[in-house]
């Protein structure tokens, strides 16, 4: 269950099932989150400005993380950024 004041969390990877189930686990706790495993458009896709903390996995393209750090930021320069770890959905749901 959710609340309007729960952390909002997007994750940016590559694996779907990874995602799917780290999702799943953060709403489990509370947490608004989304997921995509497209690194393309991401500011047309979600509403960067209601997202608390950026999730990147280890597949994001480095080229692709940095240019996504910046334009997350710029729209929303209180986003935190964190690499994930291990591509392990209790790893990445611990870490948030």
């Amino acid at each position: 269950m959710t609340t309007d004041n729960a952390m909002r969390v997007l994750l940016i990877g590559k694996s779907q099932l990874v995602l799917d189930e780290s999702v799943a686990g953060l709403r489990d706790l509370g947490y608004r989150a989304e997921a995509t495993n497209d690194f393309t458009d991401i500011t047309g896709r979600f509403d960067l400005k209601e997202i608390d903390l950026v999730v990147f996995g280890g597949q994001v393209p480095p080229d692709r993380k940095a240019k996504l750090r910046e334009e997350i930021g710029a729209i929303n320069p209180g986003v935190i950024f964190v690499q994930g770890l291990a591509g392990i959905p209790g790893l990445i749901i611990n870490q948030v």
